[in-house]
């Protein structure tokens, strides 16, 4: 088995080979020495039909064993998990054309699905009153979806990153799970030449669980000769204890010159800043304080005490407050650039430059 493996990973990859590899028995496909060879036609197939709507003719002539390596893919270019029950309605609808095809294929294919990621509307409306569907197993497989749904938020990502034998309970790609709980928002208000209030939104679990960052659209304090170039920074961070590793978000305040003349001449910039867990309440001050702004792209102010409740245990994450949180945190900062004894001196010798 070892030589015709080392041969047949030296062909050049094609799509008839890698069905036909896929559609061995599963106790060769399990065999260690033949499981390169199914990897490699798993990867191989997902980067064929990363969009699967741009090939969707060749995808509705593929096998069972093929659509299902395709529809269990992360790397699938979709923004919604329903898009991926569409496609396996597609694929039954011309495939199959006995009772007995649509349920076995039905109940194959629904095993990949990532459920619990759909809305629930879309499951009672539309997934639970499908035809298809009405067999134990598919049954079974919408209950879960429900149930994951019932749990808090805390529960949910507890059981997200639990090692199990399938992957339905993990988002398929960021951006579903982006679409699920929410996305980032930057709102700047109130802005002078030196001053300005800046409101910043963005979902805490992808930060914490997906270990994503997020950036604010850029804005621009400082005089005419001396502008600086903003945006504020939420990226995961680690802090060590003494019984465990904690999981936290650090929040930055970046910045870089907008002009030339920014590079040479430091400024202080004051900062206020105020956090709430929810819209309808206030806001609270979590920090204050000043801080000189260099010339160079760097991080004139860093936080990552906001959060100090979540930590690793086992290789989980999950919050040890007893709250939930769902949808985004709210951030207000409030800036102040002002110069410093040695930028006064340096305006004057510039206009009197001029």
């Amino acid at each position: 088995m070892g030589p015709l493996v080392e041969r047949f990973m030296q062909f050049p990859s094609s799509l008839h080979a890698c069905l036909l590899v896929l559609g061995l028995p599963e106790a060769l496909k399990s065999n260690k020495t033949v499981q390169p060879v199914v990897d490699h036609c798993r990867g191989y197939l997902s980067q064929q039909f990363l969009d699967i709507g741009a090939h969707k003719s060749d995808f509705l002539s593929l096998s069972l064993e093929g659509v299902k390596v395709i529809l269990d893919s992360e790397l699938l270019n979709v923004q919604y998990e329903e898009e991926i029950f569409q496609y396996l309605l597609d694929w039954i609808e011309a495939n199959c054309h006995s009772v007995e095809s649509w349920t076995h294929s039905a109940e194959q294919l629904s095993e990949v699905v990532r459920f619990p990621w759909m809305t629930g509307d879309f499951i009672e409306d539309v997934v639970a009153n499908n035809p298809l569907m009405q067999s134990a197993p598919c049954q079974a497989l919408i209950m879960e979806a429900v149930k994951f749904k019932s749990y808090t938020h805390a529960r949910q990502q507890q059981i997200m990153w639990k090692k199990t034998l399938h992957n339905r309970f993990r988002p398929r790609n960021p951006l579903i799970l982006e679409n699920f709980w929410g996305n980032i928002k930057t709102y700047v208000l109130q802005q002078t030449d030196m001053r300005c209030q800046v409101y910043f939104e963005f979902p805490l679990e992808l930060v914490i669980c997906m270990g994503e960052t997020f950036q604010s659209r850029r804005f621009i304090l400082g005089s005419l000769l001396n502008k600086y170039t903003f945006y504020i920074d939420a990226k995961p961070g680690l802090v060590k204890a003494s019984y465990n590793s904690q999981l936290t978000c650090c929040i930055n305040i970046m910045v870089l010159p907008a002009n030339k003349t920014s590079e040479e001449v430091p400024m202080w910039l004051e900062y206020s800043i105020a956090l709430k867990r929810d819209s309808c309440q206030n806001y609270d001050t979590k920090a204050t304080g000043e801080c000189i702004v260099k010339g160079s792209e760097s991080s004139c102010a860093e936080f990552s005490d906001f959060f100090p409740g979540w930590f690793i245990e086992r290789g989980f994450s999950f919050p040890r407050w007893n709250l939930t949180i769902n949808g985004p945190v709210f951030f207000k900062f409030d800036l102040y650039l002002k110069p410093t004894a040695g930028s006064e001196r340096a305006h004057v010798e510039q206009y009197t430059a001029l």
